[in-house]
């Protein structure tokens, strides 16, 4: 994964608990939201979204990953979220 943006930088440095959705917006580029933000970031790929989403469970309490596969499905990661 490239440098952090000084966003996205903030972002993983204010992660808790949280929900993250990796997924391909309307445009065909891969986007990270998380729950509550206004706005989403772009990646280049797939895969640097995901391990984004991945430095931000390491820093949070507990976490739900939502990521869309390439078909367009979901599948859930999640470590002590309770809420």
């Amino acid at each position: 994964m490239n440098a952090l943006s000084p966003g996205l930088r903030g972002l993983a440095e204010q992660a808790q608990k949280l929900v993250v959705w990796v997924f391909r917006d309307g445009e065909g580029q891969w986007s990270l939201r998380r729950e509550g933000d206004l706005s989403e970031h772009r990646f280049g790929c797939r895969e640097d979204a995901i391990a984004f989403a991945h430095c931000l469970a390491d820093a949070s309490s507990g976490y739900k990953l939502f990521i869309q596969l390439p078909s367009g499905r979901f599948i859930t990661e999640y470590r002590g979220y309770y809420g």
